[in-house]
């Protein structure tokens, strides 16, 4: 999906979310290429329903259903636009640029800070995963609990650019996760 996005449009920015869990991560991706900019999301989480049935069907159906999920993320049947106006589409263009996200490098070093809060830490609490994708390079970035990181020592340039394209993506992305 990345090379094809590399491929077919200047620059693209994938918010990817991370479902620990048996459903294939989400992607949430804002492309523009000229001055159009269309947004598109990649979903292959599985419908459970909740009827009665004999084990070993159920059993052989989910088999079945999730044959070639576990794919990496494609164009292909799980791979949607969006639905978004034009002036939303700009909006969400402009206000990532405002973010510097184009800037944005990957930073999970040791967080060493003058003045560190005391906060509470959950065990896990998720990575934020961003691809920025443009004509000449495909920039993975991984930022690990950046959240409580950024909570717990402010101002970490990379970490709050991230953070707000994530909150950027959660506003403008209607039904995110159905």
């Amino acid at each position: 999906m990345h090379t094809f996005f590399q491929k077919n449009a200047d620059s693209t920015i994938v918010f990817e979310h991370n479902t620990d869990g048996y459903d294939p991560n989400y992607y949430f991706i804002l492309t523009k290429t000229g001055d159009t900019i269309n947004a598109f999301r990649y979903l292959a989480k599985l419908k459970y329903e909740k009827v009665k049935m004999p084990k070993m069907l159920k059993l052989i159906i989910s088999l079945e259903k999730y044959k070639g999920i576990d794919v990496p993320a494609a164009i292909n049947q799980y791979f949607n636009v969006v639905d978004l106006n034009e002036d939303t589409l700009k909006l969400l263009w402009k206000e990532a640029d405002r973010l510097n996200t184009w800037k944005i490098v990957e930073d999970n070093s040791p967080v060493y800070c003058k003045n560190e809060k005391k906060v509470s830490s959950p065990i896990h609490c998720g990575d934020l995963m961003l691809q920025l994708i443009t004509k000449d390079k495909i920039k993975l970035l991984n930022f690990n609990c950046p959240w409580v990181e950024e909570e717990r020592c402010p101002g970490n340039f990379n970490r709050k650019g991230a953070i707000g394209v994530d909150a950027l993506f959660r506003k403008h992305f209607p039904n995110m996760y159905n």
